[in-house]
């Protein structure tokens, strides 16, 4: 999405389609590998270890995401946008 917004003169991305694509992708690549995980780990389980294996993919799932992001804003100050 930054490459819709920055640099403000001129987007890298200048098409509006680009930003509704984009937002488009990510929703459903989070969704898809977010949930399915999520609903078939716990059957794959004992029965007293699913309440702790869905806090530990929740808990995964949110370090990853933070990392990504960690990543990308590393990469946009590389390219100093």
């Amino acid at each position: 999405m930054m490459f819709c917004a920055a640099p403000r003169s001129r987007p890298i991305l200048s098409n509006e389609a680009w930003s509704v694509i984009v937002s488009l992708a990510l929703g459903l690549s989070n969704g898809y590998f977010g949930s399915v995980p999520m609903i078939t780990a716990p059957s794959r389980v004992r029965d007293y270890q699913k309440e702790l294996t869905g806090t530990k993919q929740r808990t995964a799932l949110r370090i990853m995401q933070l990392f990504v992001v960690d990543v990308f804003e590393c990469a946009m100050r590389y390219v100093n946008i």
